[in-house]
């Protein structure tokens, strides 16, 4: 997960830092983003269809969903977000009840708000700051084990799990999937992926003949333990990303949707073919 920003005014940090803000209404959070930037963050606003390509396509440091989006469009794109890559979500419901921030956590988010675009950006910011120091106090500091929900790699000895059970994977496979895992939701080439495993450059013709063949077999021997471990996707033309689903969906929303009214269908992408 990225660094957020100190929360106090100052010049940008160095590197990408973007804020990507997700409403029914985007001008509408203009404001908001404005303030933010005076903590040196970066912002962009888009709507929910273009959600996916602004955190895929780019350094996302944070989602924030705003408070015109439907209680469903809210935990679809809470859920998308958490499917592609693990940064701090906060979700601002305006006036509903807590019924809406207790579905908005459940779907994914880290922070939920009963508040509009005229929220306080001090206190976003406050927020992901203390989001990310709960990750890091919740993560096991072993440079050599990269763990991204239930599949874990450990680099040392070159051994995968899935749940606790022990995957056999090829050298070549072992690499692929090191390489993506270390980066979930990142797209990385083919041609990228033969450099770092094999070390050399190889056209983007041999490169997908490479890859394709291994990431094929790499998707059915993770299909192993109590839950699957996420996926490797394929974004046409551009390559492969890691997926994985770092929360469970929560039963309580079942009952909660049918009590929305009035509100959209479940959110269409089509950036990524899912495994």
């Amino acid at each position: 997960m990225q660094a957020v920003t100190e929360a106090q005014p100052g010049p940008a940090t160095e590197g990408p830092q973007e804020v990507v803000m997700v409403d029914a209404v985007p001008r509408r959070l203009q404001p908001l983003a404005e303030e933010l930037e005076t903590f040196g963050l970066q912002t962009s606003t888009c709507a929910p269809e273009e959600m996916i390509p602004a955190i895929t396509t780019r350094e996302c440091a944070a989602v924030i969903l705003g408070a015109h989006l439907t209680p469903l469009q809210t935990w679809d794109l809470s859920r998308e977000v958490r499917r592609r890559i693990d940064v701090p979500i906060v979700a601002l419901v305006g006036t509903q009840g807590a019924d809406y921030l207790s579905m908005a956590l459940d779907a994914g988010a880290d922070a939920a708000f009963p508040g509009t675009e005229t929220i306080s950006a001090r206190l976003i910011v406050s927020a992901m700051q203390a989001i990310q120091r709960r990750e890091r106090l919740g993560t096991r500091v072993m440079s050599s084990i990269v763990e991204a929900g239930p599949l874990r790699i450990d680099l040392y000895r070159k051994t995968v799990e899935v749940d606790g059970s022990c995957v056999p994977l090829t050298a070549t496979e072992f690499g692929i999937l090191a390489v993506l895992a270390q980066q979930p939701g990142r797209v990385v080439s083919a041609t990228e992926i033969v450099k770092q495993v094999h070390g050399y450059d190889a056209s983007e013709g041999e490169a997908q003949d490479i890859v394709k063949v291994h990431i094929s077999r790499l998707r059915q021997k993770l299909e192993v333990g109590a839950r699957p471990a996420g996926g490797i996707a394929n974004v046409r033309g551009q390559g492969y990303m890691y997926l994985f689903e770092r929360r469970s969906e929560s039963p309580a929303f079942d009952n909660l949707s049918h009590q929305v009214s009035g509100s959209s269908g479940p959110i269409e992408t089509k950036t990524t073919v899912p495994v």
